[in-house]
C-alpha cells in the first residue's frame, strides 16, 4: 500500500495503481475498529472503479459481522445526510472530488458525519493499514443492505426556506451544469420540485468527465455554463463539482461570482431574517464578508481553511452557517455541520428573487482581489516568516490564526502553505485596482526570490504532489 495515498483530511490516490479495492477494504476495516463501529453507510461517485471499491468495502465489513447500508451513487451531501439521519456509527464515501479523472479516493466519516482527518484518527489508521497485509478477518455474520434516502435528503432541503418564497420563483429560468459527476440523478429530481425553468448540462454521471474537469475552480470548467446562461437568458448559473459537494455561480451575463461574495449573501439573508447569528467565514475572503454580515444583524467569525476545522467550529460556536472560498457552504443538519449545495442553490436563487439582478447583488463587493496564486516552495514556512519580517513593520494588523494574514489599511495579504501539496497560497485584496497590482507584483517577486535564495543555499526543491 503507498503511504502518498493518506492526505491530511481523506484518501487519494491514481486507480488503481495507488489505491485499489483491496486498499480501500483494509482501509475501511482498520477505520471501523478505530470507531469501533458496529454499523456503517458507503456511498459511492460516478468515478472509474467507485462502484467496484464500494462493493469490496462492503462485503469486506459485512464479513467481520457489521451492519452495512449502501446508498450506490450518490453527492457528498446526500451522503453526510444519510449518515447522520440514520445515526451511523461511521460511513466511507468513495471519491476523489474535484481531482483529474485517474483519481479515486475515500472520505470516511464517524458518527454525526463528522469527519476522521490526521488530527482525530486518519494517522492511526494508516499506520494500522500499513502493517496490515492480508485482510485475514474474524468471520462474523454482518448484514448488507441497498438504500435509498434520495427523497428525505430532498424534502429536507426544501424544507428549510418557506413555501412562499419557493413560490415566487415561478417563470424564473435557470442553467445548471452538474460536471458529469454523482449529483446529477438528485438534483434532477430536487430542481423538478421547483416552478423553474431548468436548463440541464452535463447531468448524466460520466467517470470521463467528456466536457470539462470536475472541478468548477478550473477556468475552462464554467465557459459551457457562462455562454449558455447569457444564449438562454437565465437569470443565474450553478455548477458543482465531482461529488456535489461544492457549488459555483455565473451571473445573468455569464460572470463567475466569486465564492465569498456569495458566502456575504446567503449570510445577509440568514442574518436578516434572525439577527444575531454567528457566521464563520474562512480568513481569505473579502472585507466584504464581515462587514455584510455585521450590516445585516449577524456575528462575523474567521476561521481557519479546511472543512474539517470549519465544521469544528461551528459545533464550537453553534454558528448558523460557514462559507468557504472553495465553494463549500456549510449547515447545521441535523445536529451535524456540513455542505449542502443543493440547498445553497435554492437560497440564491431566492435571494436573487427578492432583491435583484446577481450582477447587482455582487457588485457591492468594491475591492480587488488578486484570486489565490501558488508557488511551488520547499521551505514554505521559511518563506512566511521573511515575508512577515518585511512588512512588519508597516501592518496595522495580522493574524497568525492560518500561515500570515498582515492588514495595511487599503489593501491586505494572505499567505498560508497548502495542507496537500508543497505550495504557498497567497491571496492579495485591495482598495484600488492599480494599488492590488502594484502589491501582488512585489510580493510575487519577493516570494520568489526568497524560494531561490533558499535553495541555492542547500534547501530541497519542492516534491511533486498530485494532489
Amino acid at each position: 500500500m503507498n503511504p502518498e495515498i493518506f492526505k491530511q483530511y481523506d484518501i487519494r490516490g491514481v486507480y488503481p495503481s495507488d489505491l485499489n479495492e483491496t486498499d480501500a477494504s483494509i482501509i475501511a476495516y482498520q477505520a471501523a475498529n478505530l470507531l469501533s463501529a458496529r454499523n456503517c453507510i458507503i456511498g459511492f461517485d460516478s468515478r472509474r472503479g467507485s462502484r467496484s471499491i464500494a462493493e469490496a468495502i462492503g462485503t469486506t465489513l459485512a464479513s467481520a459481522g457489521m451492519r452495512i447500508v449502501n446508498l450506490g451513487l450518490v453527492s457528498t451531501p446526500e451522503f453526510y445526510f444519510s449518515v447522520a439521519k440514520e445515526k451511523m456509527d461511521m460511513g466511507v464515501m468513495v471519491t476523489a472530488s474535484h481531482n483529474p479523472k485517474q483519481f479515486n479516493g475515500l472520505k470516511i466519516v464517524g458518527k454525526g458525519a463528522f469527519p476522521i482527518t490526521f488530527e482525530n484518527g486518519m494517522k492511526d489508521i494508516m499506520e494500522r493499514s500499513l502493517d496490515y497485509y492480508e485482510l485475514n478477518m474474524p468471520s462474523g455474520k454482518g448484514e448488507l443492505l441497498n438504500r435509498s434516502f434520495r427523497k428525505e435528503f430532498i424534502a429536507y432541503s426544501l424544507s428549510q426556506v418557506s413555501e412562499g418564497d419557493i413560490s415566487k420563483l415561478e417563470g424564473t429560468k435557470i442553467v445548471v451544469d452538474a460536471s458529469s459527476g454523482a449529483i446529477g440523478p438528485t438534483a434532477s429530481e430536487f430542481f423538478s420540485k421547483l416552478p423553474v425553468e431548468v436548463v440541464k448540462l452535463n447531468f448524466e454521471p460520466d467517470p470521463e468527465f467528456p466536457s470539462h474537469s470536475p472541478n468548477p475552480m478550473d477556468k475552462e470548467s464554467t465557459e459551457m455554463l457562462s455562454k449558455r446562461v447569457v444564449e438562454e437568458g437565465a437569470v443565474l448559473g450553478i455548477i458543482f463539482d465531482g461529488d456535489g459537494d461544492r457549488v459555483l455561480f455565473v451571473d445573468e451575463r455569464g460572470l463567475v461570482v466569486r465564492a465569498d461574495t456569495i458566502t456575504a449573501l446567503l449570510a445577509e439573508e440568514i442574518c436578516l431574517s434572525k439577527p444575531r447569528q454567528k457566521i464563520l467565514y474562512d480568513l481569505r475572503s473579502s472585507k466584504f464578508v464581515p462587514e455584510a454580515i455585521k450590516a445585516a444583524g449577524g456575528i462575523p467569525l474567521m476561521c481557519r481553511i479546511g472543512h474539517s476545522l470549519i465544521k469544528k467550529r461551528m459545533r464550537e460556536e453553534k454558528a448558523s452557517f460557514a462559507g468557504e472560498l472553495s465553494g463549500h457552504y456549510y449547515y447545521p443538519i441535523l445536529g451535524s455541520y456540513f455542505e449542502n449545495s443543493l440547498l445553497t442553490s435554492l437560497q440564491i436563487l431566492i435571494a436573487v428573487s427578492k432583491r435583484g439582478k446577481l450582477s447587482e447583488l455582487a457588485s457591492r463587493n468594491r475591492y480587488f482581489q488578486s484570486g489565490e496564486l501558488n508557488f511551488e516552495a520547499a521551505e514554505k514556512e521559511r518563506i512566511i516568516r521573511e515575508v512577515h519580517r518585511l512588512f512588519e513593520k508597516e501592518k496595522l494588523s495580522e493574524s497568525s490564526m492560518d500561515g500570515l494574514l498582515m492588514e495595511f489599511g487599503s489593501w491586505r495579504f494572505s499567505l498560508r502553505a497548502s495542507n496537500t501539496e508543497p505550495l504557498l497560497r497567497l491571496n492579495i485584496e485591495a482598495d484600488s485596482e492599480e494599488l492590488l497590482n502594484q502589491k501582488r507584483d512585489i510580493l510575487c517577486s519577493m516570494i520568489k526570490k526568497f524560494n531561490e535564495k533558499l535553495i541555492k543555499a542547500g534547501g530541497s526543491k519542492p516534491e511533486e504532489d498530485s494532489s
